[in-house]
């Protein structure tokens, strides 16, 4: 799983998680939760997770992520592209299909499935339930 260090910002419009230059909706983590992790948060999402296109086009909850492809990693089936994403000091991990004509050194907009991800308090590891619908 990739992990992020997220900040959390109020504004107007509510409560929202800072993923470098990405604003990530926090809704579905309940706020009491959330307003006790301060800047202390991790954002996880597992490689299969992250999309060269919108797996559901027109989808809020898909979010960009502008990235720079740091490796290229075809293994058969799929390929593994190693990206940094604008922003942010880890590198992340996206699974890809064989098809991909991504090369390293270039700039891509990777597509990150928020309804996918998980929230991790920083300084204990726990995992943050979402708010059951």
């Amino acid at each position: 799983m990739n992990l992020m260090r997220v900040a959390l910002e109020t504004d107007v419009g509510g409560l929202r998680l800072r993923l470098g230059k990405t604003a990530v909706p926090a809704e579905p983590w309940p706020a009491d939760r959330l307003g006790t992790l301060g800047s202390g948060a991790l954002l996880g999402i597992r490689p299969e997770d992250l999309y060269e296109a919108s797996p559901r086009p027109g989808d809020d909850s898909v979010l960009p992520l502008p990235a720079t492809v740091a490796a290229v990693e075809p293994l058969g089936a799929e390929t593994l592209l190693v990206l940094t994403l604008d922003g942010i000091e880890e590198e992340v991990i996206a699974r890809s299909g064989r098809e991909t004509r991504l090369r390293p050194g270039e700039r891509a907009t990777i597509m990150l499935d928020s309804a996918a991800a998980q929230l991790f308090d920083a300084t204990t590891k726990r995992a943050i339930a979402r708010t059951p619908v």
